[in-house]
């Protein structure tokens, strides 16, 4: 099994959550909405969705998708990438903007700040109200331990490189997250565009949790 996400979010009021599920069985996937909304029906090809919001997804790709967590897949599909929501995604521009995050650091933003030994201090605010699927609050927490995950040569991570200028990861508090850098590193916005449970993968080790994903 592994955590993911669907498209589906709710902005009634001050609510902002994230609908995110454990779990794919064959080709049926299950899709809830969190908020005042409560479920929202799936479509699939073969007529409306049944009263629990389910029904069979058909999609149809250019490879052959070689596991469900995008940090370890050798040659990720849009589908893949769709599964597990990050701190960034690409917009219509073509540009990192802010997902799970309230804004992408800047030294305008005071997100980042050069200090005199050369190192970077780097300030992610997440935004506030997203949870997982079964209620747990997303936080900082879970920010840090995917860092350490792709962080850990044992994970086999995908672009682990982009990673390991990255010293140490703190989680300030809930929504914030300081990342300590040795130094600028140009490609910063575009990492953690997928993280990891830390209450579902916490216990276990970096191989276990890429078995466990693939």
């Amino acid at each position: 099994r592994v955590v993911m996400k669907t498209e589906y979010t709710s902005w009634s009021g001050a609510a902002r959550c994230v609908a995110l599920f454990l779990g794919i069985v064959g080709s049926t996937l299950g899709m809830t909405a969190c908020g005042d909304g409560g479920d929202v029906p799936v479509p699939g090809p073969g007529g409306p969705a049944s009263p629990q919001g389910r029904s069979v997804l058909r999609v149809a790709l250019e490879a052959e998708i070689d596991g469900l967590n995008p940090l370890i897949s050798r040659q990720p599909t849009e589908l893949q990438l769709a599964l597990l929501e990050g701190l960034v995604t690409v917009g219509e521009d073509d540009m990192w903007s802010p997902a799970l995050a309230r804004e992408i650091p800047t030294p305008d933003n005071g997100g980042i700040v050069f200090n005199e030994d050369g190192t970077v201090d780097m300030t992610w605010r997440l935004r506030d109200g997203v949870t997982w699927h079964d209620g747990e609050p997303f936080t900082a927490r879970d920010v840090c331990f995917t860092w350490r995950f792709i962080a850990d040569p044992a994970s086999g991570a995908r672009n682990r490189e982009h990673y390991l200028g990255i010293q140490d990861c703190t989680p300030a508090d809930d929504t914030t997250v300081i990342l300590h850098w040795d130094g600028p590193y140009a490609y910063y916005a575009g990492l953690f565009s997928t993280v990891l449970p830390a209450h579902v993968f916490g216990d276990m080790s970096a191989p276990e949790i890429a078995d466990h994903a693939a």
